[in-house]
């Protein structure tokens, strides 16, 4: 009987005569708990510094129900549960009026007046779900893989990643056998976002100094940046999450995280600039 409700399925609909009928409301439901904890250094003896934890979580319908229901509660996509950034900044005490080369002339120049900063954000992997395709199976209802292990033992443990080009030379970052097609017409055992992408650990650093040629009227300002620096970190994109067979693209990385929007460059590099004021 499914077999034959899958090759014409418009003639086991309650209204047949109808097609897709479309109906919007404000079903889906969303909560979200957060608790922060911040220390902070106001300024003083050239030194500022600010840190700041966050750890929350956000809940929302899967991916599977396009109306809300309890039982089908899962992460939301964009739930990164632990968020830590800091940043610094020094003087240093260095040139004229401060501790050290406490003179004017080319030495102060060159040498004073000084400012460095570093920064750090490290966020938690977001949520995914695992899709799947090339099944032998045919399904009347949108399905999900089953779990053949304990999610906790998806990932490979002590993952490395290898050789990164071809993907296909990549050690996986999830386990394929860790999974199966589901029988056919069942919808699988593996709810939505049980699985987590690789944190982000994001670093840079920079120096500056400025300088009065000619008094007020003129300033020229000198910086070096330094993104995914003096740490530097592959930020890695959530790996292939669609299981089949037939390919070997699951749990391979096939891009990284980083844009000047976002955290920067996503490869490690450095930046000059020079700025006139006047």
């Amino acid at each position: 009987l499914q077999d034959k409700v899958f090759l014409a399925q418009q003639n086991y609909f309650i209204y047949p005569q109808f097609g897709t009928v479309n109906l919007l409301s404000n079903f889906n439901h969303n909560t979200w708990h957060s608790g922060n904890i911040s220390l902070e250094k106001r300024y003083g003896k050239g030194l500022t510094f600010n840190t700041s934890f966050n750890f929350s979580k956000s809940l929302s319908n899967d991916d599977s129900l396009s109306y809300y229901n309890r039982q089908g509660k899962a992460r939301t996509a964009y739930d990164q549960q632990k968020a830590f950034g800091a940043f610094a900044v020094y003087e240093l005490p260095v040139g004229k009026g401060r501790r050290f080369l406490n003179r004017g002339g080319v030495v102060n120049a060159v040498l004073g007046g000084w400012k460095v900063n570093m920064s750090e954000n490290i966020l938690s992997g977001v949520p995914l779900s695992v899709s799947h395709g090339g099944s032998p199976n045919r399904y009347l209802t949108a399905s999900r893989v089953n779990a053949l292990v304990p999610v906790e033992q998806v990932k490979v443990p002590n993952w490395d990643m290898g050789n990164r080009f071809p993907t296909a030379a990549q050690n996986p970052y999830f386990n394929q056998s860790a999974f199966a097609y589901p029988d056919a017409y069942t919808i699988g055992s593996l709810g939505s976002r049980v699985l987590q992408a690789p944190g982000l650990f994001w670093m840079q650093c920079f120096a500056t100094k400025s300088w009065n040629p000619v008094g007020e009227r003129l300033k020229l300002s000198f910086r070096l940046d330094g993104h995914n620096l003096p740490h530097k970190n592959p930020n890695l994109a959530a790996p292939g999450t669609t299981y089949n067979l037939n390919n070997t693209s699951f749990g391979r990385f096939t891009g990284v995280v980083g844009d000047f929007s976002n955290f920067g460059t996503a490869q490690a590099n450095v930046q000059m600039s020079i700025r006139a004021e006047f």
